[in-house]
C-alpha cells in the first residue's frame, strides 16, 4: 500500500488520510454534548414559594448565592457561592474578589425554606459590603 506502480519507480503516498481523524473527532463532539448538560448541576435546596410573584428569566451570567442547612451540624447552616461551599465568616472576600460581582453588581440568593431570615439578611448584608448593589430572591413558582 502507499507504492504506486508508476514506470518501475517505488514512490510512496505523503498525504494523510483524515478520514478517521474527523470519526474520531465526531464520536469525542458527541460525547461532549451528551455529558455537558450533566456536569451542570446545582445546590438542592427547598426554596419558599410565591402565588402571585411574576415568573423570572434567571440570568446564568449572575452570581448565585445559595444558603442550605448543614448536613454535618444542625441549627447550622451552608453558604456555597458559584456551587462552591464557602464559610460564613469568609463569604463577604469571596464574593468581593468574584468577577461576577464586580461587572454586574448583581447577585441572587436562593434560601432553603428553613434558613432563619437572619441569616439571610447577614448574606444579603455580606453582598452589599463586597459590591452588589441589586439583589434578587430566588423562589420556587406554584
Amino acid at each position: 500500500m502507499g507504492m504506486s506502480g508508476g514506470k518501475g519507480q517505488g514512490t510512496t503516498l505523503s498525504d494523510i488520510n483524515v478520514t478517521p481523524l474527523v470519526d474520531v473527532m465526531l464520536v469525542l463532539l458527541i460525547i461532549f454534548m451528551v455529558s455537558a448538560p450533566m456536569l451542570q448541576r446545582g445546590v438542592e435546596v427547598d426554596l419558599p414559594s410565591s402565588h402571585n410573584a411574576p415568573p423570572m428569566k434567571v440570568d446564568e451570567a449572575k452570581l448565585k448565592i445559595t444558603l442550605k442547612p448543614s448536613k454535618v451540624s444542625p441549627g447550622q447552616f451552608d453558604v456555597d457561592v458559584e456551587g462552591t461551599p464557602v464559610p460564613l465568616a469568609s463569604v463577604k472576600d469571596v464574593i468581593s474578589r468574584n468577577a461576577k460581582i464586580q461587572r454586574d453588581k448583581e447577585i441572587y440568593l436562593a434560601a432553603d425554606g428553613s434558613v432563619p431570615y437572619r441569616e439571610v439578611v447577614k448574606v444579603m448584608t455580606y453582598a452589599k459590603e463586597a459590591g452588589a448593589t441589586k439583589v434578587g430572591l430566588v423562589l420556587r413558582a406554584e
